[in-house]
């Protein structure tokens, strides 16, 4: 009876593994997550991928028999098979240098990606559906939209391709099925082919100063186009209008073409961008002068030139800068144009204007420009600076004002020398960045003032200021405009976050859910960083790191307060050692006088 009980216990405590109870008195079958099938055919079942993944040994094939995202680790030196069915897998897998992994079949979240992280260790990370690889699996070669078409065996140094997909792509005589593949194998000088309309767009990164042919034939190429600095795009056919950024991404719309379509551009120096106008004239601007812009008879310009060939059709219109400009600006003569500058200057001189007036305006010139001409010599040469409105038949400053009452306006201390005298009574000029502005007389306005919902400071003499300002002992920063800023700002090379009140910021700050560490200085940093005796990681947005890093070709762990760990750490189920530095070691350690063994991955393992 005693051997009875004994066996019944035993049952018992058996089932109790087996089967788990939730609320409602269900009881259910606790669900197996995978199987291990060893070399010699010993099958077992786990009831989680970890618990499977630590019982594999060499040539042994796991079974996933669950959707699963947890890490696989293959050790230096084994062989393994893994299939799973109708589940997917879309986390990472980790191998050694000499250990090697089947797709025996199975469904991945996206495809399997492989890429060296470390100099020991093979990153294996999941991508897209159905990608094919070449040379160990390392790049990827082609997108298929059959699941079928993969990459099947090694062969010969690299997996084999199988398609019967037209290959679109040539370079130098090899096709290529993706874009992205065949510009990978463009060489300086090359000629990449296009023979068939695609959408996949081109890309060619991380190469300086190439030079590339792109001959499209008839096709067309949609999508973007991704290029370094300091190369040139020769020829082509793309499908779209242009927008261009300085940082080498190209999106091709409607109103770009290349040689094939009789327009040679080139596309992507370091400081040009490609723009056109409504008249699909091509012009290279200068990053740093893509702003200056000018509007003539309801159409926007990147020079002067292209509206002055408006200007010389249409009388009687409006020609307005939106921006500082440094050209000569010609018409033929006859015709009547009024000039709306804004805020902006005029900075050299106007020739072949019979009939001219200034709606408003700012011109600024050198001091040897003394005066401006008018009437039969044709050419006006503007100095100074004038706000208002004025018709240059009836007004020279070289020769005396005739008869006009200042009451506005913005002029250079140059030009103030003329105007001082004719401030009409009530109004006054106030020295404000450089130069005098005319205004009504009024209570002078000192501390801060609110204007249209924006903030402004006024110093001690009642002038706008602009920059940084140190006020009650907080830090503020107006822009150029005199506006209070607030939030981040990137303000001489560095980062600084201004709070809803607009005082710069220290310390820790919580911005979008995520921490940032400014110094004392406001500034936000980024890499190492010590603070209160801890060691802290700042990523290259700033924002505090958190968990596993690799950071110069080491890893480190970050618990959830961002500080950096050292010593035995329980992580994910398995055990680590940071050492006084904060480095994962891997290999024999000897810890306290004992030695310990850490697999690749930093697991110790005994």
């Amino acid at each position: 009876m005693k051997q009875e009980t004994g066996k019944y216990i035993i049952f018992t405590a058996i089932l109790a593994c087996m089967l788990w109870i939730l609320p409602g008195n269900h009881v259910y079958a606790a669900q197996m997550a995978a199987k291990v099938i060893t070399a010699d055919n010993v099958e077992t079942t786990y009831e989680s991928l970890s618990d499977a993944v630590a019982a594999m040994t060499d040539g042994a094939t796991l079974y996933l028999q669950e959707d699963s995202s947890e890490r696989i680790d293959v050790p230096d030196g084994e062989h393994w098979k893994i299939r799973t069915g109708d589940y997917t897998y879309s986390g990472w897998i980790w191998m050694g240098d000499e250990s090697e992994i089947e797709l025996v079949d199975g469904h991945y979240a996206s495809g399997f990606f492989i890429q060296n992280s470390l100099s020991t260790y093979k990153n294996y990370v999941v991508l897209d559906d159905n990608l094919t690889m070449d040379r160990d699996a390392r790049d990827i070669l082609e997108r298929f939209e059959k699941p079928d078409q993969w990459c099947r065996e090694y062969e010969g140094g690299q997996y084999v391709l199988e398609t019967t997909t037209k290959l679109p792509y040539k370079v130098n005589g090899q096709l290529y099925a993706s874009s992205a593949r065949a510009t990978y194998g463009v060489e300086d000088g090359s000629t990449l082919y296009i023979v068939e309309d695609t959408d996949r767009g081109i890309s060619r990164i991380n190469i300086w100063n190439l030079s590339m042919d792109i001959d499209a034939g008839d096709c067309t190429v949609k999508g973007e186009i991704e290029l370094p600095k300091n190369c040139n795009i020769i020829s082509g056919s793309f499908d779209g209008a242009t927008s261009v950024s300085d940082v080498g991404v190209y999106t091709i719309t409607e109103k770009c073409r290349f040689t094939s379509r009789g327009f040679v551009v080139s596309c992507c120096s370091e400081n040009e961008i490609v723009v056109h106008d409504s008249d699909w004239y091509y012009r290279k601007v200068s990053v740093d002068d893509s702003k200056k812009n000018v509007i003539a008879n309801g159409k926007t310009y990147v020079d002067i030139d292209h509206a002055l060939k408006d200007i010389n059709r249409n009388e009687n219109i409006v020609f307005n800068l939106t921006d500082d400009y440094p050209e000569v600006i010609s018409l033929s003569y006859g015709y009547h144009v009024k000039l709306d500058f804004g805020k902006y200057s005029f900075k050299s001189y106007l020739e072949n204007f019979a009939d001219l007036e200034i709606a408003s305006g700012r011109f600024d010139g050198g001091d040897e420009e003394n005066a401006v001409y008018i009437g039969t010599t044709q050419q006006i040469t503007i100095s100074g600076g004038y706000f208002g409105y004025v018709d240059f038949d009836e007004w020279s400053w070289g020769n005396g004002n005739p008869g006009y009452t200042v009451k506005g306006g913005t002029f250079s201390p140059y030009a103030y020398e003329y105007i001082k005298d004719d401030i009409a009574d009530g109004y006054q000029a106030v020295y404000k960045n450089g130069n005098y502005v005319v205004q009504k007389q009024q209570t002078k306005v000192t501390g801060w003032q609110a204007s249209d919902g924006k903030w402004y400071y006024y110093d001690a003499d009642g002038v706008k200021t602009t920059g940084w300002q140190k006020v009650d002992g907080t830090w503020y920063y107006m822009d150029k405009d005199g506006v209070m800023t607030t939030g981040w700002q990137a303000i001489g090379g560095a980062w600084y976050y201004m709070n809803g009140s607009g005082a710069m910021t220290t310390g820790w700050q919580a911005i979008g859910g995520t921490w940032y560490y400014m110094n004392e200085s406001g500034a936000m940093t980024t890499g190492w960083q010590i603070i209160g005796g801890a060691w802290y990681y700042m990523n290259g947005s700033g924002a505090m790191t958190t968990g596993w890093q690799i950071i110069g070709g080491a890893w480190y762990y970050m618990n959830g307060s961002g500080v950096m760990v050292t010593g035995w750490q329980a992580i994910g189920g398995a055990w680590y050692y940071m050492n006084g530095s904060g480095v994962m070691v891997t290999g024999w350690q000897i810890i306290d006088g004992r030695w310990y063994r850490f697999n690749a991955s930093g697991v110790w393992i005994g």
